[in-house]
Parts: structure tokens; sequence; C-alpha cells
């Protein structure tokens, strides 16, 4: 058995399953590569490491859970939203950085590598410091709205001019967080704007 049952409140600290077709932080969506063809998840094929992009074919998926659940006849490691990342993609001129083109969407109902906290992140713009510079929070810092911790940062992709991709763990709460919101360092009081949200 691929998955096994849990119960609902350790479905809600564990990563969704991403799948050809679910949307990456960078804007692109997942294609399909053949790399996994007789793997489904809601009737979508589950997506693996080395899948791409609509972006030029390019945004290979790269695991950074702990890959045990393999899939199809090569035995490639599943991937999940928001816990593991995607290599760099192109759009016209522009090049999305490593980190980037992180999946963001999955499966509703299926979850995969155990309750290790809740994930959520999403595209944004960090604090300008001034003369070309700007804030940004680094791993482990934790990230409050107002007085309300809402979790630590697991990643970040800065693609230049201010703009860029928080991921964070170990949530404690996903409401009261979405696009517009603002995201606070406790650590440095360096602040994230969000321009989209995405939760696990």
């Amino acid at each position: 058995m691929l998955f096994r049952s849990v119960v609902e409140e350790d479905r809600e600290r564990m990563p969704k399953v991403h799948r050809v077709t679910d949307p990456r932080l960078c804007g692109a969506v997942t294609v399909p590569t053949g790399l996994n063809t007789n793997v489904f998840v809601n009737g979508l094929l589950a997506a693996v490491v080395g899948d791409k992009d609509d972006h030029n074919l390019l945004g290979a998926l790269i695991s950074m859970s702990p890959g045990t659940i393999r899939v199809g006849a090569s035995l490639l490691p599943l991937i999940t939203s928001l816990q593991d990342q995607g290599s760099p993609d192109q759009i016209g001129l522009i090049t999305h950085v490593t980190g980037l083109p992180t999946p963001a969407g999955g499966s509703t109902n299926t979850t995969a590598y155990g309750p290790i906290g809740s994930f959520g992140g999403g595209l944004g713009a960090f604090q300008s410091l001034g003369g070309g510079l700007f804030g940004i929070p680094a791993v482990g810092e934790i990230m409050k709205i107002g007085t309300q911790v809402m979790g630590q940062v697991s990643r970040v992709a800065n693609q230049g001019g201010g703009q860029g991709v928080v991921v964070m763990n170990n949530m404690t709460s996903q409401s009261g967080i979405g696009s517009g919101s603002v995201l606070t360092s406790a650590n440095t009081g360096y602040t994230f704007t969000l321009s989209s949200y995405y939760s696990s």
C-alpha cells in the first residue's frame, strides 16, 4: 500500500502530494514528462523528481522531502507541495531562480511523508532597506503576523528586485494569512508581503 490512512489532525500536518497539472509558485504548472506513467492521485499523474513545468519545459522537480515513497517503473521519489522545490525555469527572457518554481498545489485529500508539520508559503516582496538593498529573512527565522507566530522559514528564493518566495513549516495557524498579508521576522524585524499564498 503506497499511502496509509491517517487521522484528520495528522493529515493537516502533512504535505499534499503534487500532481501533473498542479501549479508552481512561479505561475507555471507541472507537465507530464513520461517519468511516471502509471501512478495516479485523484485521477492525475503523481509528480516525481525530474518532472518539468510549462515554462520552456524547465523547472525540473527536486526532492527536499524524505524521498522514501518511490513512484513508477524508475522508482523516482514522490514530490509534495511546498516541501520540495524546482530547479530554475524561464519564461521569455526572465529566468526564475532555484526555489521559485516550487510545487504549490496538490491533492486536497492525499498527503505523504508523515506528520512533519504543516507548510505555507508564496510569492511576495521583501522589505526595502533603501539603496537597492532588501531585508530577506533567513532559514530558521520565526515569522509572525502582528503578535501571532505563524511558522518558521524553511526556504527562501530571492528572484531579485525585492521579489521572491518564502516557504515556512511548523505553521501554528493557517487562518488570517493570505495574499496581502505582511509577515514579520521575530528575529530581524524584516518583512515579507505576500502576493500569493499556498498552504499544505
